[in-house]
């Protein structure tokens, strides 16, 4: 009489592969290259003056915001691959393409929403865009260059 045993893993042969990758990965989330504003400046040193803020502007941490407050929806989207890779379906550079695509769209978001938590555009500043109720006089949102700028990528380590 044969007896037949199955053998499943549960996913861990697929979860110990993942992991072996993911070793030799990176993620990038942020500005890099010679992208410009409209004025010239450089849109990484536009991000760091806004970031950090100036002698004649306040700082308007948008990265650190988004690090502090953006870990729930990351994990989220990561989990959600990471399902997928358990179960074969998927692989590790798709799951750390998942959580950074999904880090730099959180960062966009918050920088739209900068109104709501950031300091305002100084009155001159204001006056100088237009008058108080010109929506370009949102703080952090411009010429939209820095924005479209922020960018993710993966890449070997």
């Amino acid at each position: 009489m044969s007896k037949h045993v199955k053998v499943s893993d549960k996913g861990l042969a697929n979860f110990n592969k993942a992991m072996q990758e993911l070793d030799g990965l990176r993620a990038d989330v942020g500005f890099w290259g010679n992208a410009r504003e409209d004025n010239g400046a450089r849109v990484t040193d536009v991000a760091f003056w806004n970031e950090y803020g100036t002698d004649k502007a306040p700082a308007r941490p948008f990265m650190r915001r988004s690090a502090d407050t953006g870990s729930e929806v990351i994990y989220t989207a990561a989990l959600q691959v990471a399902r997928q890779v358990i179960a074969g379906r998927s692989d590790a550079r798709t799951l750390l393409h998942t959580a950074a695509d999904r880090f730099r769209d959180y960062i966009k978001e918050t920088i739209r929403a900068a109104p709501t938590w950031a300091a305002p555009n100084a009155l001159s500043t204001q006056i100088a865009k237009g008058g108080i109720d010109n929506p370009v006089n949102m703080p952090l949102i411009d010429t939209h260059v820095m924005i479209a700028n922020v960018r993710s990528r993966v890449r070997k380590k």
